[in-house]
């Protein structure tokens, strides 16, 4: 289960994925970051993602900057990167993606 109540099924090879299947328990904007393009299996819509997500099950509240050692071996690495997708889900509905 991820935030904002949908049910994630990822397969994967190499790294990528390879197969996407997403279940929409509550209905509303699901936001995706992926590393790779995406295509819809169905009728659905992906938009590339701008500003804040209008999901507002998925607000995330104001924090601090944290401190990370630096021996933790994550300088260079862009938690961000990647593609960020956003498309409108039904209750109940299920959706499907592919690379």
């Amino acid at each position: 289960m991820a935030r904002s109540g949908f049910v994630i099924d990822k397969c994967w090879k190499n790294g990528q994925i390879t197969g996407l299947k997403i279940q929409s328990i509550l209905g509303g904007n699901c936001r995706l970051r992926v590393t790779s393009e995406l295509r819809s299996k169905g009728n659905v819509t992906l938009k590339t993602a701008t500003g804040s997500n209008p999901n507002p099950l998925f607000v995330i509240a104001d924090t601090k900057k944290p401190f990370v050692s630096e021996k933790a071996g994550l300088k260079g690495i862009n938690v961000n990167a990647g593609k960020l997708y956003d498309f409108n889900t039904t209750a109940g509905t299920s959706y499907e993606f592919a690379q």
